[in-house]
């Protein structure tokens, strides 16, 4: 089942390497150099048998192991001999089980993203052997930021955590009502 209801979702199986994943190969006629797209969507970990699995947005690959940190939103981009891949992102606030959690990434198209071969977006940094489903999967013009802001989503109106994480421990998630706004962050 998929998120929101809907009949469908987008599931990996049998992923043998932490790299293995769904991937969607981003149309370049429908980009524009200068700009800047985010990346959004739903995301749920499940293990080989689609049990629920849990993973941890407050900690990073390698760094804190391989098990139980969360997927990276990921983009490979191929130009003649040269593939660079970069991170675009990974979910958002904190991660509830078994139920649809968000994600989000941010691409900044220049030059060479603008005339390379194929632009491929994928998930990376999940421990092999489970897997992940996606859905409502969306690459929008990112809104224009308030030039006279110098912190992008600093008082939390997109909902959720994008552009923070938390250090030296705990949780960071996003509460109603904020301070003069919809949203306040939340450190637990």
């Amino acid at each position: 089942n998929g998120f929101g209801g809907s009949a469908f979702s987008l599931k990996t199986t049998e992923r043998q390497q932490f790299w293995s994943s769904m991937s969607h190969e981003i149309n370049l006629d429908c980009i524009q150099e200068g700009e800047q797209y985010t990346v959004t969507g739903m995301l749920m970990l499940l293990d080989d048998q689609d049990n629920p699995m849990d993973c941890d947005p407050e900690k990073t690959w390698g760094l804190h192991g391989m098990d139980g940190i969360c997927p990276t939103l990921a983009m490979r981009v191929v130009t003649g001999n040269l593939t660079v891949d970069t991170d675009l992102g990974t979910v958002t606030g904190g991660w509830t089980p078994g139920t649809w959690n968000d994600f989000y990434g941010l691409i900044t198209v220049d030059a060479d993203l603008k005339k390379a071969d194929t632009v491929t977006l994928y998930f990376t940094r999940y421990m092999a052997g489970r897997n992940l489903a996606i859905d409502d999967l969306k690459m929008t013009p990112m809104t224009a930021q308030d030039p006279d802001q110098l912190v992008n989503n600093g008082n939390a109106t997109s909902g959720d955590a994008r552009f923070f994480v938390i250090k030296d421990g705990g949780t960071l998630d996003v509460t109603q009502p904020g301070y003069d706004d919809d949203y306040a962050f939340i450190v637990t």
